[in-house]
């Protein structure tokens, strides 16, 4: 009975020794882990817009009371960001913004409910005494080069004014336009898109002035159709957010009998926006040709001659319309039609 005791004894002990030595081994691995997420939107404060390129920093403080950057990133156009791979921990997030006062956050990342937390929208609030003695003025880059792209923004592109899509393609880097009138991305064949979904319209039907830019995608990732191996040329255009009812008309005429037209509204009220495009693009086309031809016996002799001129005269014109409906249901999902 009592060697049964203490055998009982030692086994309790040993089990107990065995969880001491276990458990920091695993607190040690889970600290280790990079799974953790920070994602969220950054607005104006008075105007409640996205803010683009604003920095976003995810900071640890050291023993000695420096700060020390773990991770960061840029903002997208939408104002939205994403840091991903971070290690478990307390952090302060740091966002900084031209003309803004510094925003800073506490936030902690342990599993489970905590590893990856939405931050929401964060509104910079401007900073009264830069503002009052600098005056900023923000314009987009021309091009923006990532992993995944390279990103043309056309949306001030004057040289482009009163053309078409094919008119901004010639002059985006490595990619040209052949006699037919296809795109191509370094003399291979390229697929169109147009926001992010393929597209059946040709590039001279779509009108330069409803263009924000272009997205060169060399190397299509797996959400892309596997037809898009010659890579991807993706048409970004404009979308009308401004509250209210705006609208424009344009008139233009050029050489050779070309003229175009294109007239927008849109009206965007409250979760809503409601918008329509309608455009033309008219022009000569004149093709001329000559064919001269001598056939000859097998000694050289000529059996008979055969010329011809060909001259061609049509009118080349389209017609565009859009109408798009936008419901936000929240700051990142928006249904459209």
């Amino acid at each position: 009975m009592k060697f049964n005791q203490i055998v009982l004894l030692l086994a309790v002990c040993l089990t107990s020794s065995f969880s001491s030595f276990a458990q920091p081994k695993a607190n040690a691995n889970m600290s280790s882990l990079k799974i953790g997420r920070l994602y969220g939107k950054v607005i104006d404060g008075p105007s409640k817009q996205p803010l683009a390129y604003a920095t976003v920093m995810v900071m640890r403080t050291l023993p000695n009371g420096q700060d020390s950057l773990i991770e960061g990133s840029l903002t997208e156009d939408n104002g939205e960001f994403n840091i991903k791979e971070l290690p478990m921990g307390a952090f302060t997030v740091k966002i900084n913004y031209v003309g803004n006062n510094e925003f800073n956050r506490k936030v902690r990342i342990s599993p489970p409910n905590s590893v990856e937390q939405d931050l929401g929208d964060i509104a910079m609030i401007p900073d009264a005494q830069i503002l009052s003695t600098v005056e900023i003025k923000a314009e987009k880059v021309s091009a923006m080069i990532s992993l995944e792209k390279r990103v043309f923004n056309v949306d001030k592109n004057i040289t482009a004014a009163g053309g078409t899509a094919e008119d901004i393609l010639k002059n985006i880097p490595s990619v040209t336009i052949d006699i037919d009138g296809n795109a191509k991305l370094r003399d291979k064949g390229t697929t169109i898109y147009v926001d992010g979904k393929p597209s059946l319209m040709a590039i001279n039907q779509i009108p330069s002035d409803q263009i924000e830019s272009v997205e060169v995608i060399s190397n299509p990732s797996a959400k892309y159709e596997a037809a898009s191996t010659g890579g991807i040329v993706n048409i970004v255009l404009k979308k009308h957010r401004k509250p209210g009812y705006n609208g424009s008309v344009s008139l233009g005429i050029g050489t050779m009998g070309r003229y175009n037209g294109a007239a927008n509204l849109n009206t965007n009220e409250g979760n809503w926006n409601l918008s329509g495009f309608y455009s033309f693009n008219s022009a000569d086309v004149t093709t001329n040709g000559y064919l001269n031809r001598t056939n000859r016996n097998s000694d050289g002799s000529v059996i008979n001659y055969f010329n011809q001129k060909t001259d061609v005269n049509f009118r080349n014109t389209f017609h565009t319309a859009r109408l798009n409906l936008d419901y936000n249901l929240n700051n990142r999902n928006t249904f459209s039609l």
